[in-house]
């Protein structure tokens, strides 16, 4: 009856910290200081149990939180899920693209001048 209720309480948590990890922006340059604070608590709490799992020889019951965090980080990977969290709860919101500083969205004066140069040989 234990070795159940390992399998099964792992599958639990680990489907829990992988939504909750799912949830998160990818890139940390995108994340709040409260974020990647709560993004490695996360983390290191899904390694520990992990390896406590591994230590406690419950082979079984550490594979089934591996998946279960693949399965639920891919679960709160899904655009419309992840939006309606990100939406509901200020946690996983994502930071406006102004404050990031995303690459694409600026341009170096240098690629501007070539633009131009290129538009008038034309």
């Amino acid at each position: 009856m234990m070795f159940w209720g390992t399998v099964v309480g792992s599958a639990v948590v680990s489907l829990v910290l992988g939504l909750f990890l799912g949830f998160m922006p990818l890139k940390n340059d995108e994340m709040t200081e409260q974020q990647q604070k709560y993004s490695q608590l996360v983390g290191l709490l899904a390694f520990a149990l992990l390896v406590g799992l591994i230590i406690l020889h419950q082979n079984e019951a550490s594979w089934v939180l591996i998946a279960g965090l693949v399965i639920g980080f891919a679960i709160g990977k899904i655009p419309p899920i992840r939006h309606h969290f990100s939406t509901r709860f200020a946690l996983f919101a994502l930071t406006p693209k102004e404050s990031r500083g995303s690459r694409r969205n600026q341009q170096t004066p240098r690629q501007e001048d070539t633009r131009q140069s290129t538009q008038r040989r034309r």
